[in-house]
């Protein structure tokens, strides 16, 4: 769990970053 959080982190910071919507698609994907 601490493997997908970290990247899940990760993701979401680089998507603030470049300020792109996150798709729903994507984040289910890493959820699961």
């Amino acid at each position: 769990m601490d493997r997908y959080y970290g990247d899940l982190d990760k993701f979401i910071a680089d998507h603030r970053r470049t300020q792109k919507p996150i798709p729903r698609e994507s984040m289910l994907s890493i959820l699961k």
